[in-house]
């Protein structure tokens, strides 16, 4: 089900299409979509919000302002920070709605749309998860040249000379042209697209954008921050044929912190606008990607979990990790492995960092021991009970070894997700008597250990 909405943004009415499954019963999901350079909302959006909505997900699409249906002068005019805002205002919209379920919203955009969500998920937390599509970096320098880059800026920022002087507000030049024109986009495959476009199902779509907003794209670098999206789960998919070098999307995915996950298809840009078979392709994937991220929204039961052969894992994991078997962490933990430990004051997210820490266990208490005096485990949770005892030879949280023995108790509650990963891990020590043994702390009483 499809109805009309709007909501402001920044002051500026902005109109969309909010898509609800049939029949939904309680709160769902909900995924903001964010369109292409120039596009309108009947563009592109439909195709895939439909998928989105069949598979359970509540999903908003929407004009940016200055174009479509929505306000805003002049028209056609392209800002991304204003980009940004209409995004940041369509989900505080989005999560106000009744029946949305504010605490798990995800992003999807497409071209610079993508680019906004590696911003996003960058420096906005209420996104649990984005997607990225055919992902519009900014890769001028490198297509056009320096010179080029430089004679093509000297043009636009004479623009703002000659503005000033005839006192307009703006002055325009072709969205999409043919190679060689003087259009923002002078490609064959995106005068083709939408040149299609405008004349079957999106006739309101103009060909034209302010020469400003040229401007504003080639000063914009959204993907700057993607080292910052951890933890919000970033999936990118692109074409190996793409206009965007594929080398550029890759060295993005080099930068971002799990969880991650890059799908290449050999395909062109506009193909994953609209045709296919690669539409199909990018939306189940996308949606596979919600639904794992998004708290799986369609009641979906995950794989069935067996308590037995989880439990047999975890004591693999300590039998190996005491014989010094490193690599069983890479095995064993999910990219978006979380550990908390309210003892030691601190959140370690990652296999890599859960590992770093417990070497730095190991290089403190060199003849570390612990066993599991009981475990219990029922659906997709085991939690360990046991003493662990060692010598401090080795320094530990920057203080000089002690060379005194400590002993103590801990338990430790494991998670394991659908694929039979442990994603998560709530670990309680007697931290006390380990510090007094040490004689780090008074023993009680006030006397040392």
């Amino acid at each position: 089900m499809r109805r009309d909405v709007s909501f402001l943004s920044d002051g500026e009415q902005v109109s969309g299409w909010l898509y609800v499954p049939e029949a939904l019963t309680g709160k769902a999901p909900a995924i903001v979509m964010a369109n292409a350079i120039s596009a309108v909302k009947e563009i592109t959006l439909p195709g895939y919000a439909e998928r989105f909505c069949q598979a359970g997900f509540i999903v908003l699409v929407f004009d940016y302002r200055h174009y479509g249906g929505s306000a805003g002068e002049p028209r056609n005019h392209l800002v991304p920070h204003e980009q940004l805002q209409d995004i940041r205002n369509a989900i505080t919209w989005l999560r106000a709605q009744p029946e949305v379920d504010k605490d798990n919203i995800g992003g999807w955009g497409l071209s610079i749309g993508g680019v906004h969500m590696l911003n996003l998920g960058a420096y906005d937390r209420r996104l649990k998860a984005v997607v990225s599509v055919a992902t519009g970096l900014n890769s001028q320098e490198s297509m056009l040249g320096a010179t080029a880059l430089k004679g093509l800026l000297g043009f636009i920022n004479g623009d703002r000379d000659t503005r000033f002087r005839a006192g307009t507000a703006a002055t325009y030049m072709p969205a999409v042209g043919l190679p060689g024109t003087n259009a923002a986009m002078p490609l064959q495959e995106a005068y083709d697209f939408y040149t299609e476009a405008m004349q079957t199902y999106a006739r309101s779509y103009e060909n034209r954008i302010t020469i400003e907003s040229v401007e504003h794209l080639l000063g914009y670098h959204g993907d700057a921050a993607v080292h910052l999206i951890s933890p919000t789960a970033l999936l990118m998919i692109h074409g190996e044929k793409d206009l965007i070098p594929p080398e550029l999307v890759r060295a993005v995915m080099e930068r971002a912190q799990e969880p991650k996950k890059l799908v290449i298809y050999d395909c062109l840009h506009t193909d994953l606008y609209t045709r296919q078979p690669w539409v199909t392709y990018a939306a189940d994937e996308a949606i596979q990607w919600f639904n794992k991220y998004l708290h799986n929204p369609r009641g979906l039961m995950g794989a069935p979990q067996n308590p037995e052969r989880n439990k047999q894992i975890i004591q693999y994991f300590y039998d190996q990790t005491a014989v010094g078997n490193l690599a069983v962490y890479d095995e064993l933990f999910a990219p978006e492995f979380v550990s908390y430990t309210s003892a030691a004051g601190q959140e370690l997210r990652g296999g890599e960092a859960f590992k770093q820490a417990n070497i730095m266990y190991m290089n403190a208490f060199p003849d570390f021991q612990t066993s599991v005096e009981y475990m219990v485990a029922e659906g997709s949770y085991v939690m360990v009970y046991g003493p662990a005892s060692g010598t401090n030879t080795g320094s530990m949280f920057g203080q000089p070894p002690t060379n005194r023995r400590a002993e103590w108790t801990g338990m430790a509650i494991y998670r394991f997700n659908d694929d039979g990963k442990i994603d998560g891990r709530w670990q309680e020590f007697n931290g006390v008597k380990m510090f007094q043994d040490l004689g780090l702390i008074p023993a009680p009483g006030g006397a040392q250990a």
